[in-house]
């Protein structure tokens, strides 16, 4: 019996369905199978090779919507030599995000390694270290990486609605699938914006794996200023971190002019998490009474203007 056959579909047509593959190696990665047992292409009626081509767009088209993607691989693996292991013949349709590997150039060629790169034989880049905004986005950098993490931690100086509502549909994601997001922001001369921290709260309230606590700058020892951009991102056996100029804001995480050093390094992952850990305890939980009483103080100083951060 194949193994597709009791999974979950997610689309279907009269000869072939849908199902989300158990090993996964981006989110939303997809297999469109025909309902008849076949082993390969082959063996496919043109009528059941129409029906699986028909499915694999309708699915593309539909995780385009939901994951907005920057683009896809779509393919299969025939036989055992080129790497088939379910003798049920399916097709991969795996969506990739700028960012998600070192160097995509090649594609579908990495099946042999040393031959994927054909612009640069034998070359194996390193993972790009900065997202310098503009063309290349920091939210490109993060997407992939949310959408497969389990602990988000986030150090944010400004929080402005616009960021908010840019990394929500994301970060939502990962919450719904149970992983937990810890996110730090201040009241530095009152420049994050109430209204966001008040969708933050209630959004902490729907969302029981959601945190949100708040610095309070006049309560920091020595110091009258609060100005950290940090992301931590952890799976089950990675762990990746950002150190930036990058506020939560709609221009800093996409063509604003910032720079976002990403490193594995495990000294500065342990640095920056010890360093977390030490302001997440010193920083206040974010309540409705504390915010209502900041948003008052906000309107009264009305600086900077809201221009300034977009």
């Amino acid at each position: 019996m194949s193994p597709f056959l009791p999974l979950p579909r997610v689309a279907e047509n009269n000869l072939a369905f849908a199902v989300r593959d158990g090993f996964p190696v981006s989110p939303g990665h997809t297999l469109v199978v025909p309902k008849r047992l076949v082993r390969t292409w082959a063996e496919a009626t043109p009528a059941e090779r129409l029906a699986v081509m028909e499915l694999v767009e309708e699915v593309r088209q539909e995780l385009d919507t939901e994951l907005s993607p920057d683009g896809f691989n779509i393919g299969m693996n025939i036989g055992e030599a080129a790497g088939q292991t379910v003798m049920h013949l399916h097709v991969h349709v795996i969506p990739r995000w700028n960012g998600d590997v070192d160097d995509p150039r090649g594609g579908v060629r990495f099946v042999i390694p040393e031959k994927g790169n054909y612009k640069r034989p034998g070359h194996v880049p390193e993972t790009p270290r900065l997202a310098r905004g503009e063309a290349d986005h920091f939210l490109r950098h993060l997407g992939p990486l949310i959408g497969r993490a389990e602990h988000i931690r986030i150090v944010a100086a400004f929080v402005l609605g616009t960021g908010l509502e840019l990394v929500r549909p994301r970060l939502e994601s990962a919450l719904k699938r149970g992983a937990r997001v810890q996110l730090i922001t201040g009241d530095y001369l009152n420049i994050t914006q109430a209204d966001a921290l008040f969708a933050l709260l209630d959004w902490s309230q729907e969302y029981e794996h959601l945190e949100a606590r708040i610095v309070e700058v006049d309560r920091l020892r020595g110091s009258r200023s609060f100005h950290p951009k940090a992301w931590m991102l952890t799976g089950p056996d990675w762990e990746t971190v950002f150190v930036g100029s990058s506020n939560l804001s709609r221009a800093a995480l996409t063509d604003g002019v910032e720079w976002n050093l990403r490193t594995e390094d495990a000294p500065s992952r342990v640095a920056l998490r010890v360093a977390f850990e030490d302001l997440w305890n010193r920083a206040r939980v974010l309540e409705r009474e504390w915010l209502e009483a900041y948003a008052r103080r906000a309107e009264r100083s009305q600086r900077p203007p809201p221009s300034i951060f977009p």
